[in-house]
């Protein structure tokens, strides 16, 4: 199975902004920014200076991990 911390470590997020810059986006704790735990699968980027708030997760991930728990 794949695993995104490996591949993490060697990505930089970023968005852009209406004024045209990029900005990086830093990770963050998901239970830190949602108290009812909708962002528990994935991981969780935000951006320093506005705040936007994005998910990155890999498609099929969470299926696999529900049917091996169904196991």
């Amino acid at each position: 199975m794949f695993q995104y911390g490996v591949l993490a470590e060697r990505l930089q997020i970023e968005h852009r902004h209406a004024d045209g810059s990029w900005a990086p986006m830093e990770p963050r704790d998901p239970a830190e920014l949602d108290a009812e735990r909708a962002w528990d699968r994935g991981h969780i980027y935000v951006c320093g200076r506005c705040q936007e708030t994005v998910r990155v997760t890999i498609p099929g991930e969470d299926d696999a991990a529900e049917r091996a728990g169904a196991a």
